[in-house]
């Protein structure tokens, strides 16, 4: 008796594993390298539109978009040397208190140039902590 068991214990196994269907594996999808990752963003990256131009009055400047702030003179020469060779022409640095210098963009008649020239400046990610000032 204990080989007929043994028999269709075996039988019913073997039928098991012939009647048991194979499973399909998920399909290899390839996965990006990093290289190609970034430069697919590069490549979609879309272009900053740049809105008109405020009039740039600096004669008659009261109101002036900020760059930094410094305690040392020689810190906002620096940061105004670097903004006229990146094209801010008119970049100056102005004595605030006693021992603080701002280094300016640009300045302004109004408030309004001021702040809607703000408005264009700040879409560039390294200028988004611009602010303005305004001279009494």
């Amino acid at each position: 008796m204990k080989v007929k068991n043994i028999i269709l214990i075996l039988l019913v196994c073997g039928i098991g594993v012939c009647s048991c269907e194979k499973k399909k594996a998920p399909p290899i999808v390839p996965i990006p390298t990093p290289v190609e990752v970034v430069e697919k963003v590069v490549k979609e990256e879309k272009p900053v539109v740049v809105e008109e131009e405020p009039v740039v009055v600096n004669s008659n400047a009261k109101c002036f978009l900020i760059a930094g702030c410094f305690a040392y003179k020689s810190n906002a020469d620096r940061l105004n040397a670097k903004l006229k060779k990146g094209g801010y022409k008119n970049s100056r640095i102005l004595n605030y208190h006693s021992n603080l210098y701002l280094v300016t963009y640009e300045g302004y008649a109004t408030r309004k140039q001021a702040f809607s020239a703000l408005r264009v400046l700040v879409k560039d990610r390294s200028k988004r902590d611009a602010w303005v000032y305004t001279q009494k």
